[in-house]
């Protein structure tokens, strides 16, 4: 049996690469639910563009109410649920989360312009329930109006909703 001299290198070099990473395909972004929900929100990861300085993804999420019209009250949760439809099944993709306010922004006490967005970006599985929302912590955030909800994958929006928010 000839066994050539350049196996043993090209064995050596084939068992030192990585594994090639799957490519993740983002097909769309399906809208299971949406209203006002009851969460348990994970890690606080700092976010300069939202009103509190932080964003908190949820964790788990209940939809306690299926609506568009929220409640302005200290301590409503709304947004929508949502599966990335792709492959493969359980790949992370970053998505682009995008919150637009109402026309006269939010007013934080502390900062000298109004807010009129909070955009940032997470990474998430394909293929599992996941949630996109806002929960009103302050009298400031309190703002009536259109505020629409976006979720964008490479310069692609997947997603759209609208709440409109009462006194």
């Amino acid at each position: 049996m000839y066994i050539s001299p350049r196996l043993p290198v090209l064995l050596a070099f084939a068992f030192s690469m990585p594994a090639l990473a799957e490519e993740v395909r983002v097909e769309r972004i399906d809208i299971v639910g949406k209203g006002i929900y009851l969460i348990e929100a994970g890690e606080r990861i700092p976010e300069a563009t939202a009103p509190t300085g932080a964003i908190e993804p949820a964790i788990k999420f209940t939809n306690i109410e299926k609506t568009e019209t929220v409640p302005a009250r200290i301590g409503v949760e709304f947004g929508l649920e949502y599966r990335i439809v792709g492959e493969p099944d359980g790949g992370e993709v970053t998505l682009e989360f995008l919150v637009n306010y109402p026309e006269a922004g939010i007013a934080d006490p502390e900062s000298p312009t109004p807010l009129r967005e909070t955009r940032y970006e997470l990474q998430k599985p394909v293929g599992q329930p996941l949630y996109f929302g806002y929960g009103f912590e302050n009298d400031w955030e309190l703002v009536p109006g259109s505020w629409k909800f976006e979720i964008w994958h490479d310069r692609r929006k997947l997603a759209e909703e609208y709440f409109s928010v009462v006194k």
